[in-house]
């Protein structure tokens, strides 16, 4: 089907941008718990104003049945492979001090319970997903090649972790991240966006390989859960060592 209309950037993309990067403000003044309706409505608002721009379904992974089990085929290696990851990096002494962090250990059954099962998989995974993976890589391959839209909504995503970051960084030892100077934090801040940039291209490669939004949910999700739960494990051997794993990916 034709699109209705051209793409215009200040209109579409940059539009799009907007919504997220008020999501990512409201992160700083919203209690945690409310944090996933905000997430979840700056997803929906960023999907609609996608649409309305003329970005197709499909276009966004949200094609209806279609690339459904494309997405969860995709998914489930992705995921598995997430988790095998984290898992050997856990298990590792030189790098298990990674995930160390008494703040996650310390969280009560039902509150674990909430990270698991409410607020990775949705405000962090399919809230991320829908608003990186899908609006903005949808109206990114309207104006650009796949590789090009996809090095877009990544740096986008990497840059959203900026604000997250300093907030860890506020609350945690100055010795988990190399002391409390300027170029200490900022050197902290630009390994996140770096890390974060890098992990949403491979997100990008997995919704754009399978067609469908599902896969990269269900991998940002099994990633996300599976490092809370390393934190969880690690930190009852050891000190705090960092940040809590609000945004892993």
């Amino acid at each position: 089907m034709e699109s209705r209309r051209r793409p215009t950037l200040l209109g579409d993309e940059l539009g799009v941008l907007a919504v997220i990067v008020s999501a990512n403000t409201a992160h700083r003044v919203l209690a945690p718990r409310r944090r996933i309706g905000s997430n979840l409505a700056a997803a929906g608002t960023a999907v609609g104003l996608a649409r309305r721009g003329g970005v197709e379904w499909a276009a966004m992974g949200l094609a209806p049945r279609r690339a459904l089990w494309s997405g969860l085929a995709w998914g489930a290696v992705a995921s598995a492979t997430a988790v095998a990851a984290v898992a050997a990096l856990a298990a590792s002494p030189p790098t298990r001090r990674w995930f160390a962090d008494d703040r996650v250990g310390r969280l009560d059954r039902s509150a674990t319970v909430f990270e698991l099962g409410v607020r990775i998989p949705l405000e962090t995974a399919l809230g991320e997903e829908l608003m990186f993976r899908g609006a903005l890589l949808g109206t990114g391959l309207r104006r650009r090649p796949p590789v090009a839209a996809a090095i877009v909504s990544s740096a986008a995503f990497g840059v959203w972790h900026v604000l997250p970051t300093l907030d860890g960084l506020e609350r945690s030892s100055p010795a988990s991240h190399g002391g409390d100077r300027p170029s200490a934090r900022a050197g902290a801040v630009a390994g996140a966006v770096a890390a974060t940039t890098g992990a949403g291209l491979v997100l990008a490669w997995l919704r754009l390989r399978s067609g469908s939004i599902v896969a990269p949910t269900l991998a940002h999700a099994a990633l996300n859960a599976s490092a809370f739960t390393a934190a969880r494990l690690a930190s009852s051997r050891a000190p705090s060592r960092g940040a809590p794993h609000d945004h892993v990916a």
